[in-house]
């Protein structure tokens, strides 16, 4: 019988450390905690939203005074009620920007896979014509190199 109170006295006593004030406190406090980081992420994006900085300038007053719902609605009502903030219109695009940046990418892939093109060297077209028994291309270049040999002196 000993054995049976024993468990009952556990069971008792995890149940009540659950429902203690200082066990509802811990939770209460992580639960507000919790609240707090998903409000400001939610204001976080709401001031992104509407163009605002919360540590400069005009949104830095109203991150200071707005406490109402974490909205991009209701932060922008806050803010032109409060600050006459309107935020700024988007910007439309131009309508050949799209085509155009098409373009430029497609421009931009064929430069990098094409490869420079060099012009054959002197030596080359030298080496060339030996190989293929061009004796009179050969002999040219030949003599061009002599020239110029001739020129640097």
């Amino acid at each position: 019988m000993s054995e049976n109170e024993n468990v009952e006295t556990d069971v008792t006593t995890e149940v009540d450390t659950k429902d203690t004030g200082k066990g509802l406190r811990a939770q209460l406090e992580r639960q507000v905690a919790d609240n707090a980081k998903l409000r400001t992420q939610l204001l976080d994006r709401s001031y992104k939203e509407l163009g605002l900085d919360p540590t400069k300038l005009v949104g830095k007053a109203i991150a200071e005074k707005y406490d109402g719902d974490p909205t991009t609605e209701a932060l922008a009502t806050f803010a032109k009620d409060e600050y006459g903030y309107e935020p700024p219109a988007p910007e439309e695009q131009h309508p050949q920007a799209q085509q155009i940046a098409l373009a430029q990418a497609s421009l931009d892939q064929v430069g990098q896979t094409a490869g420079s093109v060099v012009p054959p060297t002197q030596q080359d077209q030298l080496a060339k014509a030996e190989a293929e028994g061009d004796w009179q291309t050969a002999m040219n270049l030949k003599a061009q190199q002599m020239e110029a040999m001739l020129k640097r002196r």
